[in-house]
C-alpha cells in the first residue's frame, strides 16, 4: 500500500520503519517505467524491514545534460486495519 497522504484511513500505523528512497534515470523517454521501477525498489525496502504500506510518497524529478533521474521516496511503516471502533484487529 502507497499514499502520499500521512495517515491511511481505516489503518493504523503501528510502526514507523524510516526513509525508503530510490531513483530511476531515463534518457528521452518512458519515464513512466522509471517511476514504476523506483516504486518496486522503495516497496521491496519496505517490506525488507517488515513494513506492508509507505507513506508520505513523494517523487521529484531532476535534468541532467545526458539523463534525467525520478527521486521517489517516502516513510516504510507497519500497519494494521482497524475495526469499526478505531481498534486495530
Amino acid at each position: 500500500m502507497v499514499t502520499t497522504t500521512e495517515t491511511i484511513p481505516g489503518y493504523k500505523i503501528v510502526k514507523t520503519l524510516g526513509l525508503v528512497m530510490a531513483v530511476g534515470e531515463y534518457r528521452m523517454s518512458r519515464p513512466r517505467k522509471a517511476v514504476y521501477n523506483a516504486l518496486g525498489e522503495i516497496l521491496e525496502q519496505a517490506k525488507s524491514r517488515g513494513g506492508n504500506a509507505i507513506v508520505g510518497l513523494r517523487i521529484n524529478g531532476t535534468t541532467g545534460a545526458e539523463a534525467e533521474a525520478i527521486i521517489v521516496y517516502g516513510t516504510a511503516v507497519k500497519v494494521e486495519k482497524e475495526n469499526s471502533s478505531g481498534q486495530t484487529k
